[in-house]
């Protein structure tokens, strides 16, 4: 619980590494929490970090988020997430929101967890 509170520090170094513990963790209880925050983070790094920690996870309420987060102008953040999409629903849709979103319109009721 004090690891989760880390992730909305001042410190973008300490937000990185709460979430990479987190992540270490599988706990599908700090999902909404990674989603909110982490995919918001105005560091990019933290943002990687979230995005990765969301995949090793492996909560579906992450796919949707993810797919959004393709908007990120940071590039290596957008890689990530279409790693972290095939990752998660074993599909390959590149970097194709589009494609994305409309495969997940018609499959998001197979992903409950």
């Amino acid at each position: 619980q004090e690891l989760a509170k880390c992730i909305n520090d001042d410190d973008f170094r300490v937000r990185e590494n709460a979430i990479k513990a987190l992540g270490k963790l599988k706990s599908k209880s700090v999902v909404d929490q990674l989603i909110n925050s982490g995919l918001n983070d105005k560091e990019p790094r933290v943002k990687r970090t979230a995005i990765e920690t969301l995949a090793l996870i492996g909560d579906a309420k992450s796919v949707h988020p993810l797919i959004i987060a393709m908007n990120d102008d940071d590039q290596n953040v957008k890689k990530i997430v279409q790693v972290a999409l095939s990752r998660l629903t074993g599909e390959d849709y590149g970097d194709d929101q589009q494609k994305w979103l409309d495969w997940w319109e018609k499959n998001k009721d197979k992903f409950k967890n």
